[in-house]
């Protein structure tokens, strides 16, 4: 977990949600030679959807406590 208390995403992670094996996460973003197209756009959109659900989860300014965020002391 990061400060924040998110997870990371790791190879790992995107492997296995693309079913594809671990050692063509990395060469799938490399642009390395003996990916498929098909296993390539599985990785990525695996990658995107993680993003956007983390995206979703994000407190928007609205939402959140008036002493977590806001503008700078003096500044109301």
């Amino acid at each position: 977990m990061t400060e924040r208390g998110e997870q990371r995403l790791t190879i790992r992670d995107v492997a296995a949600r693309a079913g594809v094996p671990r050692g063509a996460v990395s060469p799938a973003f490399d642009n390395k030679p003996g990916v498929s197209e098909a296993t390539r756009t599985r990785i990525v959109e695996v990658v995107l959807a993680s993003r956007r659900v983390a995206a979703h989860q994000v407190p928007t300014p609205a939402l959140t406590p008036r002493g977590s965020t806001g503008p700078p002391p003096g500044r109301e």
